[in-house]
Formats: C-alpha cells, structure tokens, sequence
C-alpha cells in the first residue's frame, strides 16, 4: 500500500487549487543540523553533513535551502507549460519535498508515494565519499556480483543494505506498471519523482530491450550520466510504432507539455550537490568480508 499523504508533517495539495502564495512549509535544517524526524544517527559520530558528494542511497537527507529554490523554480517551469495530471514518488523526504513543492504549482495530485521508486540502498556505503575505489566496488556488484549485499547502514541509512538485483526486482515492475499506463493513456502526464539510480536502471533495462525479465545493460548502468544532474527532467513517452522513447526536457525552449512520463531528479540535498565525474572503473577484485548473499 502507498504511504498516507497524511502521514508527512506538511500539508499537501492533491485535488485542490492552492490560493496564491500558500506554499507548503519546507523550510529545511541548517545543513550539519541533523534532522530530528530520523532517529539513527548517534551523536558524536561525524557529521553526517560535511564534505563533498556522497554516496545516499536509504539516507534520510531534507533538500538544501538552494534545492528548495530549484524545486519552485522548476515546477512553475512546469505549471507554465500546462503542469501535469498526476505525481509519484519515493517516499524519501527529499523526493517528497520536491513532488510537494510541483503538486503545489501545477494542482497535481499526489497519487502515490511508493518504496518501489527509492533509490538502490547501499548499506554502509551510505555516507561514504563518492571516490574512485568506492564506485568501482559499486560497478563490480553490478557487473559481477549482483546478488550481494553491502552490510551495515550510514549515519542516516533508513534501510539495510540490499544487493543489485534486490533493488532491480523491486523497482522495476512498478516502472513496467507506469509504461503499460502510459501505453494505455497516451495523453495524461505522470511526474515520476525519483532518483538518480532508478533513472540509470531505467535507461539499462531499455538499452537491453526492455526485456520481461527485467535484465539490463550492465555497461548503461555503470557508465555515469553526468547530465542527470539533480533536477533533470526526462519524458518518456510510447511512440505506437517504435515503444518507449526516453528523451530530454528543455522547459526554457519547448510548448505545452505533452502526454508521457516524466521523470523528475529530486532536487540538490547536502551530499549531492557536487558531480563525481566518475566513469566506469576496472573489474577488479573485490575483498568479500563482510558481504552477503
């Protein structure tokens, strides 16, 4: 079952026209403030918020005060070009924060709010530094090693670690799902509110054919996209003739919206706000303590 809207501290705006200038509350902490609604990090640990890029995965992370001004930023982008009939997301805070802040300005309701569209989550990986060694560990799971998992959690994890094909399986039929419906209503709009590695897995399964399997393009999935910045925005639309069609969405340049799926990169939180340029490194081999199948 998807989580309640009325399970989150703000208000939402499903269904309803909000009156001018009564945007939903989401004020974000000082970053290095921990937020008091997660309950894992201990204090005296190192702070969960200094340093550059890490790796999120399950973390619990609000968006920074420069990701809620992107977020309004972008869906009055959105509002502007028709808005949009429906929105899901992960059930993140940070994917929640972003779809508020679009239902908000395009009176789009929030249908669904689903662990299926969260990100893969990386066990004690979570929290670490976004470095050479560490996304090599990451492309070798994918490529060699996709049943096991990285043990332990972060400072902020939500969630154990869980292996490649753990979150391939659990992802992947929701997103099926969203095709077939979009197959099936060709002129609604569906915001899809989600994170970086749901989209990577998405463009993998296509690359490979889109097979019922849910197998993927190992090669798409480790080879970074260095344009699917926080924020990007994506449509997906069926063309009767040729399938799925994934392509880019430049809000600055194109007409109203058409129907489709589009998939919306939550917005910048402390540990993503810088891009690793990190490409696919070497399989080499990988110390297996403490992995599990």
């Amino acid at each position: 079952m998807p989580q309640s809207l009325d399970s989150f501290d703000n208000d939402y705006y499903v269904g309803e026209t909000p009156r001018l200038g009564n945007v939903p509350d989401l004020r974000v902490p000082n970053e290095g403030q921990y937020p008091t609604n997660v309950g894992i990090y201990s204090p005296g640990a190192e702070e969960p918020f200094s340093g550059g890029e890490k790796f999120r995965g399950s973390s619990e992370l609000p968006l920074t005060s420069e990701g809620l001004m992107k977020a309004h930023t972008l869906a009055q982008k959105l509002a502007m070009k028709g808005g949009l009939d429906r929105i899901v997301t992960s059930d993140l805070g940070r994917t929640v924060q972003t779809a508020k802040i679009i239902s908000h300005y395009t009176h789009a309701p929030v249908t669904d709010i689903t662990k299926a569209l969260g990100p893969w989550h990386l066990g004690g990986l979570e929290g670490q530094p976004v470095d050479k060694d560490n996304v090599d560990l990451m492309n070798h799971l994918i490529s060699e090693e996709p049943d096991l998992k990285l043990p332990g959690r972060g400072p902020l994890s939500t969630s154990d670690g869980e292996s490649f094909n753990d979150f391939r399986r659990r992802t992947l039929p929701y997103l099926q799902k969203l095709i077939g419906e979009a197959r099936s209503r060709p002129q609604e709009r569906t915001g899809v509110v989600t994170h970086y590695r749901v989209r990577k897995l998405l463009e993998a399964w296509m690359r490979n054919g889109m097979p019922d399997d849910g197998s993927i393009d190992s090669g798409e999935m480790t080879l970074n996209s260095s344009n699917n910045k926080p924020g990007s925005l994506e449509r997906l639309h069926v063309d009767p003739f040729n399938g799925p069609q994934l392509s880019n969405v430049d809000l600055d340049h194109m007409g109203l919206l058409q129907g489709g799926l589009y998939f919306i990169r939550h917005e910048d939180t402390p540990w993503n706000r810088k891009e690793s340029g990190f490409s696919r490194g070497p399989n080499k081999p990988l110390d297996r303590s403490g992995l599990s199948t």
